[in-house]
C-alpha cells in the first residue's frame, strides 16, 4: 500500500482517500475500532497501541527526495511521520520509547538496553481518566509478555519478604519515579540504606539518634485535639503514647517510675485542654532530671541533649524528599536503641502529617521501609493504627515493606488490610507463604504461583489477581 501511495503520489495522480466512498468506509472502520477500545479499556485482554518505525539510510543527496516522497504518502494513509537527520539515531531509538524521555526534573535518560527492557509500555491496569502518563514515574516492573506495571495515584504497596535489599532497590527504584510529581516523599530508614537517595535528591536527612529530644518536643499533642473522640478517650490514648513512647526508649525505667510519669503526663493532658497551657518535653525532662531511679536520669540528660529543651514552633518543610535514618549508631555513638529511634521517627511523621490541613497539603508520599520493625515496638500498633486512619482520611499514599506479621495485632493486620493494598510477594521459604496466606487470606492459588517465580521476580497480587514481575530496578 505504501508503495503504491508512493508511485501515485510521483505520478501526480490524487490520494486514494479522495474517493469519497473509500473516505467513508474508512470513517466507519475508524469508528468501529474506536467504538471495541472504548468497550476493552477495562478489560485484561484489550488491544494494546502499536508504533510503526521504518528506519532506512540513504546518502544525504537523496534525503530531501526521500523525505518528499515517503512522508507525504506515509501522511495520506494516516501515519504520523517524522525524519532524523545524519547523527540522530539515538533520537530515533528513543522515539519507540517514551520512558527514555527526561520526565524526572533531572535529564534522566534510558540507555537504549533499558528502553528495550521497558517496552512495550503498556500498563497492567487503566490509570484513571485525569492522570498523566509521565505522572506515574516509573513502572514497578515487566510482565512476563514484556507489557509494563505501574502503581497507580493512591495506591496502597506492601513488599513482602525477607528484608535484604530486593525491597529497599523496589521501593528506591518507585520513589525515583515519583520525583517527577507534586508528590512530597518522606521515608522511615530503619537500614540506612536511603542515605543516597537524600543526597541524591537534596532532600533532608534526619539523623534520629541525634534529633530525638527535637523530634519529640511536641509531645504528639494532636492526639489531644481529635474532634470526633470523647475527651475522657483522647487524654487516655496520649497518655499511654507518651509513656510507650518513653518505655521504648529507655526500657530500664521501673513500674514506679512510669506510674510517676503517667501521673503528670495526665497533668499535662488537663493543662493542655483546660488552660491551653502547651504540653513540652521540658516539663518531664526536668521530672525525670530530679527522680531517684539512674535509667531515669540517663533518659533525661539524653533527651536534653538532643533538643528537648527548646520552645516546640510548628515546622513546615519546604524540601521535596524528607528521610529519617533511624538507625541509631551516629558518628561512633550509640545513643538509643533501634526501635526508640524508630518510633520517635514515627511519631515525628505523624506530627508533621498533622500540621496543615489535608486540602492545602501537597499529595504525600511515606515509605516505611520495615513495617515489622515498626510493629514490634511498644507503642508500634498504636502509631500504625493512627498511620493507616490517616492514610484513610488524608491523601497520603503508603508504600512498606514487611518481613513478618506475627508480630502484628490481628486488627492491625485488618485495618492494613482494610486499605485494599497491593502486594508484592517475594522469594521467601514455605513455611513462610503459607503464613502470609493464612494472614492476609490470600487464596491457595496465590501461594502455589509463588513457587514458580524465577529469579529476580516476584509476585504481584492486586484483589487476589496474581501476576509473576520482572523487578526492573534503576540505581540512585
Amino acid at each position: 500500500a505504501i508503495t503504491d501511495e508512493i508511485e501515485g503520489c510521483r505520478a501526480g495522480r490524487p490520494s486514494r482517500q479522495s474517493d469519497h466512498g473509500e473516505t467513508a468506509d474508512l470513517l466507519a472502520e475508524q469508528r468501529e475500532l474506536l467504538s471495541l477500545l472504548a468497550a476493552s479499556s477495562t478489560s485484561e485482554d484489550r488491544p494494546r497501541p502499536a508504533r510503526l518505525l521504518i528506519a532506512c539510510s540513504v546518502e544525504p543527496a537523496g534525503a530531501r527526495a526521500l523525505r518528499a516522497d515517503v512522508e507525504t504518502a506515509l501522511q495520506h494513509l494516516g501515519f504520523l511521520a517524522a525524519s532524523f537527520g545524519p547523527g540522530c539515531s539515538d533520537d530515533m531509538l528513543r522515539s519507540c520509547a517514551p520512558l527514555s524521555t527526561p520526565v524526572l526534573g533531572r535529564g534522566l535518560l534510558l540507555t537504549t538496553r533499558g528502553s528495550a527492557l521497558l517496552s512495550p509500555l503498556t500498563p497492567a491496569m487503566p490509570f484513571p481518566a485525569s492522570a498523566i502518563a509521565h505522572d506515574q514515574g516509573l513502572p514497578l516492573g515487566l510482565r512476563r509478555d514484556g507489557v509494563a506495571t505501574y502503581l497507580v495515584p493512591n495506591e496502597v504497596f506492601c513488599a513482602i519478604g525477607q528484608i535484604n535489599t530486593a525491597q529497599t532497590v523496589v521501593l528506591q527504584t518507585l520513589a525515583i519515579g515519583q520525583l517527577a510529581t507534586d508528590r512530597a516523599i518522606t521515608v522511615l530508614d530503619t537500614s540506612g540504606g536511603w542515605r543516597s537517595f537524600a543526597a541524591a535528591a537534596a532532600g533532608r536527612h534526619h539523623a534520629v539518634a541525634l534529633e530525638l529530644g527535637d523530634l519529640l518536643s511536641s509531645l504528639g499533642t494532636p492526639l489531644l485535639h481529635q474532634p470526633l473522640v470523647a475527651s475522657t478517650e483522647r487524654v487516655t490514648n496520649w497518655a499511654k503514647m507518651i509513656i510507650s513512647l518513653l518505655t521504648d526508649l529507655c526500657p530500664d525505667l521501673s513500674e514506679d517510675e512510669c506510674g510517676d510519669l503517667t501521673a503528670m503526663v495526665l497533668g499535662l493532658a488537663d493543662g493542655e485542654l483546660a488552660w491551653g497551657e502547651p504540653a513540652q518535653l521540658s516539663a518531664l525532662v526536668t521530672h525525670l532530671r530530679e527522680s531517684t531511679s539512674e535509667p531515669a536520669r540517663h533518659l533525661a540528660a539524653l533527651l536534653a541533649a538532643t533538643g528537648a529543651q527548646r520552645v516546640p514552633v510548628p515546622k513546615r518543610d519546604q524540601h521535596r524528599v524528607t528521610i529519617y535514618d533511624a538507625q541509631p549508631d551516629q558518628p561512633g555513638q550509640h545513643l538509643v536503641s533501634s526501635l526508640g529511634c524508630t518510633v520517635i521517627a514515627l511519631r515525628a511523621i505523624l506530627d508533621q502529617l498533622y500540621q496543615q490541613p489535608a486540602a492545602e497539603q501537597p499529595q504525600q508520599l511515606l515509605i516505611i521501609d520495615d513495617l515489622t520493625a515498626v510493629a514490634t515496638a511498644t507503642t508500634g500498633p498504636a502509631l500504625l493504627g493512627e498511620l493507616f486512619t490517616l492514610v484513610a482520611q488524608q491523601r497520603i499514599t503508603l508504600w512498606s515493606a514487611a518481613e513478618s506479621f506475627a508480630a502484628m495485632p490481628r486488627t492491625l493486620v485488618d485495618q492494613l488490610l482494610a486499605l485494599h493494598p497491593t502486594l508484592a510477594l517475594f522469594a521467601c521459604p514455605p513455611e513462610a507463604q503459607h503464613a502470609y496466606a493464612r494472614a492476609l487470606h490470600l487464596s491457595p492459588t496465590i501461594a502455589a504461583q509463588h513457587n514458580d517465580l524465577a529469579p529476580g521476580e516476584c509476585l504481584l497480587v492486586r484483589q487476589q489477581i496474581a501476576t509473576p514481575l520482572q523487578i526492573v530496578p534503576m540505581a540512585t
